[in-house]
């Protein structure tokens, strides 16, 4: 989920690159547009996973590990599309006129 959402996130901030629109705010436009959905897709993998990552019943010896894992590879999943891949964006597209 986080590889397509980061796709997602860099096809738009090119489309507004494309447009005319200068680098910086087509990051800014970019994330205000792209933040609802990938902050939508963290929160809710989460909490569907979040009762097998807290559980401590009979079978949770291999569902919590599991659960545990994907709920914090989705959070940061999300930081790392909304926080980092903007500025890697930039860096690699600072210097190229469009």
């Amino acid at each position: 989920m986080g590889t397509i959402d980061g796709i997602i996130l860099i096809s738009v901030m090119k489309q507004y690159l494309q447009q005319g629109m200068p680098l910086r705010q087509a990051i800014a436009d970019g994330v205000y547009e792209r933040i609802r959905p990938v902050f939508m897709i963290a929160v809710m993998g989460s909490l569907g996973l979040l009762p097998a990552a807290l559980s401590s019943g009979m079978g949770s010896e291999i569902q919590k590990p599991l659960a545990i894992m994907i709920v914090g590879g989705l959070l940061i999943c999300m930081i790392l599309s909304l926080m980092v891949l903007p500025q890697l964006f930039y860096f690699a597209y600072r210097k190229q006129k469009v």
